[in-house]
């Protein structure tokens, strides 16, 4: 049975009808938002395709993400080439990834491959035990919330006594969240883990308002934290943060920059250069927002973007992947993590001080 994918938007179809089959697939275009909502909801379509320059694309995004019936469908947005901030608004939005007008014969079929992955194909994540300690009325709610999305079971305390109370309970925890703003600070809350778990003692991340400064920061990485989320960055950065503490993937030896860029890559035999969009890098590596997932172990060229537009030539490994096994959690968007390889003296230490710069000016290193 051939694979269904809407597009919204003045397309021409005899652009799409070659990435179309090549997915074993056919579109159905319209320029008409409200059509093609009604259109989903009878089809239930395999991926959607909307043009992100059309007014209301994002109401329409919106409208399929709050639908039972298909909010777990692919979204894929089209842009004009150089427009980073229009791909960096859709993909807040509540699409998951996007193609540039200029490359829809090239790049979309591998996009709706990768969008179209059958259920039977797709990892079930387990649920984790986490313990959350925020201070923050509206942050305890926000991050609880995303964190449940995420699959986490969160039992969350507010302030440092009740903290020592859930730590000598019957619950076993699998990740602790902790606020670098209660008192004593990030040394004293890790104190207070260690002395009542012991060997027991599971990750731990923490998150910090921006008036503790990069002090606070540095303390916490030195008292054993596995990550440190900066409260002014969107709070859907903890999931990540929490999944690789978890997932054993966060005790990096090089901190992580905030900086959001578009990264190519493509395969050690691929013609043809794929684009995703990553929000932060270190001199070790970074995650890429994407849906073309190569596998566990291969080996990419990339070509990162810096600040002023330098751009590095470099490879990377994929160590880890987030495919649509976790589409239901819309915070935590598909994705590869890759480690750099092969870097040469000058290219480690092109981004060693490029992470340092960017991190100084975000003013908290995660």
């Amino acid at each position: 049975m051939a694979r269904s994918f809407i597009a919204v938007g003045e397309f021409d179809s005899e652009v799409l009808e070659r990435p179309a089959q090549a997915c074993d697939g056919e579109f159905t275009v319209t320029a008409s938002l409200e059509e093609a909502l009604s259109f989903a909801g009878l089809a239930r379509p395999s991926a959607v395709l909307v043009d992100a320059r059309q007014p209301g694309y994002d109401t329409f995004i919106r409208a399929v993400r709050a639908d039972p019936g298909i909010d777990e469908t692919p979204i894929v947005a089209v842009v004009g080439s150089g427009e980073d901030k229009l791909v960096s608004e859709a993909l807040g939005h509540g699409a998951d990834d996007f193609v540039v007008q200029t490359e829809l014969g090239v790049a979309l079929a591998s996009k709706l491959h990768a969008a179209s992955v059958p259920p039977e194909g797709r990892t079930i994540v387990p649920p984790r035990a986490t313990l959350l300690c925020e201070a923050s009325p509206i942050h305890r709610t926000v991050f609880t919330r995303l964190l449940e999305d995420a699959g986490f079971v969160v039992t969350v305390v507010s302030a440092e006594a009740d903290l020592a109370s859930a730590l000598t309970g019957e619950q076993r925890f699998e990740l602790i969240i902790l606020d670098l703003g209660l008192p004593g600070g990030p040394s004293s809350l890790a104190d207070q883990v260690v002395v009542n778990l012991g060997e027991h003692t599971p990750p731990i991340i923490g998150t910090a308002h921006a008036r503790l400064g990069q002090d606070v920061v540095e303390a916490a990485y030195s008292a054993g934290f596995k990550g440190v989320h900066d409260k002014r960055r969107p709070p859907e950065e903890l999931v990540f943060l929490a999944a690789e503490a978890v997932d054993g993937r966060s005790s990096r030896r090089e901190p992580r920059a905030l900086f959001t860029t578009i990264v190519r890559f493509r395969t050690m035999v691929d013609m043809f250069w794929h684009a995703g969009w990553s929000h932060n890098f270190s001199a070790g590596g970074l995650f890429v927002r994407t849906i073309e997932l190569p596998p566990i172990g291969e080996v990419l060229d990339l070509q990162l973007t810096l600040a002023g537009g330098a751009s590095v030539d470099l490879q990377g490994l994929v160590t880890w992947r987030k495919d649509f096994a976790h589409r239901a959690i819309r915070s935590y968007p598909t994705g590869m993590g890759m480690a750099f390889s092969n870097l040469t003296d000058a290219q480690r230490q092109q981004l060693t001080t490029a992470a340092a710069g960017f991190a100084k000016r975000a003013g908290t290193v995660t």
